[in-house]
């Protein structure tokens, strides 16, 4: 449906702390993996991992589920400049489709008249 519709998804993972991860760190880094798996098999879905960059960086949280100003601000200017060269590689990849398209088309009408020959 999404590929249908032309829809993409961005899975984004805002840090917590990574006192939250350390006690069952190896079944928190497999959840990631199998989600990083998922998502590396749908062309429409992206998933980014902020929580890597950040878990360790107790000066950016209020409490340990949740970011403060300076945390917000880091993690949302970083995501929308992720979006921004989604969005940019996105509409060159379509342009480069859009010209190669038309090509293919009178290739194959070239090799379609050969055929009749």
């Amino acid at each position: 449906m999404l590929t249908v519709r032309n829809i993409k998804v961005v899975l984004v993972y805002i840090p917590v702390i990574d006192l939250l991860n350390d006690p069952e760190r190896r079944q928190h880094d497999r959840i990631i993996q199998i989600i990083e798996e998922m998502a590396k098999d749908k062309e429409q879905i992206c998933f980014v991992n902020y929580n890597t960059d950040y878990e360790a960086r107790h000066d950016l949280f209020f409490d340990p589920r949740h970011l403060n100003e300076k945390g917000k601000q880091i993690v949302t200017g970083r995501l929308i400049e992720n979006i921004k060269r989604m969005l940019t590689f996105d509409r060159a990849l379509r342009a480069l489709e859009a010209f190669i398209m038309p090509m293919q088309a009178k290739h194959s009408v070239a090799e379609s008249f050969a055929k009749l020959e």
